[in-house]
């Protein structure tokens, strides 16, 4: 019986299955976009700007959806941001230093590694602040497998602009992965 990826009932990738029933285990050669949906400010005072959760999905080298669990997305993280009305009052957005597993927040139903499915959401992604800002950051992104493998996932460029309260966009891009996402409310 193989285990076949679905996705509003339809699916989207093979039985899994290789070899005469012998489950295929490929390396993930990375991750695809699927979806992503807002995440509305936790304080109402941080009503500029905009959060998403980005769902990805594991894939092998040629592309196809990968059903792995157990794998840990992991980030290191880099940050400016600065005031629109005071381009002065500007600097780092301070992060730990190094590589830290991604997940286990309530924006991500708590999640802290690949699905069944090999799916994986990656939330909060994205800035709120009290006042017009813009917010350009970068996240180095990498899975590590149940056996200690890395898969590089490449660096995502990450965009936050808000000139006014309630309204913001975000763009979010990583070349390696091939993924584009423009996001605003």
């Amino acid at each position: 019986m193989g285990g076949e990826l679905r996705e509003g009932g339809r699916a989207i990738a093979g039985s899994g299955l290789a070899n005469g029933g012998e489950p295929k285990s490929p390396a993930p050669g990375g991750v695809a976009y699927v979806g992503h949906v807002e995440i509305g400010p936790s304080n109402p005072c941080d009503d500029f700007g905009m959060k998403i959760g980005i769902d990805y999905q594991l894939v092998t080298a040629s592309g196809e959806p990968l059903q792995a669990a157990g794998y840990v997305f992991e980030e290191n993280l880099y940050a400016r941001m600065s005031a629109k009305s005071d381009p002065s009052n500007s600097g780092e957005v301070p992060f730990e230093p190094g590589w830290h597993p991604v997940g286990g927040t309530p924006q991500n139903r708590g999640q802290t590694e690949t699905d069944s499915a090999g799916r994986f959401r990656d939330a909060p992604v994205g800035q709120y602040w009290y006042k017009a800002f813009t917010y350009i950051g970068t996240q180095e992104l990498r899975a590590v497998g149940p056996s200690g493998n890395v898969v590089k996932l490449g660096t995502t460029k990450v965009t936050v602009t808000s000139d006014s309260k309630g309204h913001g966009t975000l763009v979010l891009i990583n070349k390696k992965m091939k993924i584009k996402v423009e996001a605003s409310r």
